[in-house]
């Protein structure tokens, strides 16, 4: 859990606001105007394994249950 110091910023546990100024993940130069940070890799798609589309396959088809459910319901 995050705590809030007096000036209502949040930092993790154990850590005071020097600690998380030194801690950033990026430096100002990295970032642009709106905040974005360049990409630097792509992503690349890879395959996809068994057990994660199977699971992704249940999760679609109990969704299509429930709005099936909801739909004779009404």
């Amino acid at each position: 859990m995050a705590r809030a110091d007096d000036d209502g910023e949040r930092f993790p546990p154990g850590e005071d606001a020097g600690e998380a100024a030194e801690s950033w993940q990026f430096e100002l130069d990295e970032v642009d105007e709106d905040g974005i940070v360049g990409s630097q890799s792509r992503i690349e798609a890879g395959d996809p394994e068994p057990e994660h589309v199977l699971f992704v396959v249940l999760g679609a088809l109990a969704m299509v249950l429930v709005f099936v459910r909801l739909w004779l319901l009404a």
